[in-house]
């Protein structure tokens, strides 16, 4: 049964999830030109995703001897350059599977101790929701990404299978409590704030902050000074692109905030599947 308490001692278990969940939702009182949004969309997927792939870098070079780390790091530098122009260039086919990948990868490691079954609900679950609450948003921005048709498409399977998702998830007793709070929030976000903002709560308040903690204690210490210089390097790769459209962009955009989400999840994007294979392959 829940109680107060046993509420109250959830919350403190993921305090940075709850607090960004409560800043995020007044600054959407007051930000809500959706050119704002995508501005702090973009700077929270950042700030998010690349301290979190950065430190791949240091699991790398805990896991394997000084041989192997060089070539296993050329690999994963390989991976990611492959991902970056297929995704461009193909962006319809590569986002929906960005999409199913990200499901997969958020479960794994949001929840590592769960059953599969309750782990990749979860992360499908997270991905899927936004459609059910907020299908006009979606539609928007999925349409970023893919054809408009295929958009709408895709905002209906979602809006259908999310139920589906959340209620599995939550049908196993384990942390039952935790994760019936974190999307509660998550849905109260996407229904009175905006999508965006709920997303950014649960990337960085929760996601990034439980991969950071999970691996701090198991790479070497005074790491995250390396980590800061890595994170720089690729936020300047991300400019330039932005910027200068070195790698031509494999769609036409009409304004400067769609090249720069677009610009951000393709950096994020080509991170991921690396990144996916080696936490699969370093939590054996």
């Amino acid at each position: 049964m829940m109680t107060f308490s046993s509420v109250l001692n959830q919350l403190f278990k993921q305090p940075i999830y709850f607090i960004m969940g409560i800043v995020l939702f007044f600054a959407s009182l007051i930000f809500n030109d959706t050119k704002v949004i995508f501005y702090i969309l973009t700077v929270f997927i950042l700030v998010g995703g690349l301290p979190h792939g950065a430190l791949d870098f240091f699991i790398l070079k805990k896991i394997f001897s000084k041989y192997y780390f060089y070539i296993s790091l050329v690999a994963y530098l390989a991976i990611s350059f492959i991902v970056f122009f297929v995704f461009n260039f193909t962006p319809t086919m590569f986002f929906v599977i960005f999409l199913i990948y990200s499901a997969f990868h958020f479960g794994h490691s949001d929840w590592e101790e769960h059953t599969k079954l309750s782990k990749y609900c979860w992360g499908f679950a997270v991905i899927t929701l936004p459609s059910m609450i907020d299908p006009d948003e979606s539609y928007s921005f999925f349409s970023i990404f893919i054809e408009n048709a295929f958009s709408i498409l895709l905002v209906e399977y979602f809006s259908i299978f999310s139920v589906f998702f959340t209620f599995v998830t939550l049908l196993k007793k384990k942390d039952r409590t935790l994760k019936l709070l974190i999307l509660s929030v998550y849905i109260f976000l996407c229904y009175f704030s905006n999508i965006y903002f709920a997303f950014i709560a649960y990337f960085v308040g929760f996601h990034s902050i439980h991969h950071l903690e999970y691996w701090k204690e198991k790479v070497e210490k005074n790491t995250f000074d390396q980590l800061f210089v890595i994170t720089l390097v690729v936020i300047l790769f991300f400019l330039v692109q932005l910027i200068f459209q070195v790698i031509p962009l494999g769609i036409d955009y009409n304004n400067l905030e769609e090249i720069m989400i677009y610009n951000a999840f393709l950096v994020i994007g080509s991170l991921t599947v690396p990144h996916m294979i080696l936490i699969g392959y370093a939590k054996k």
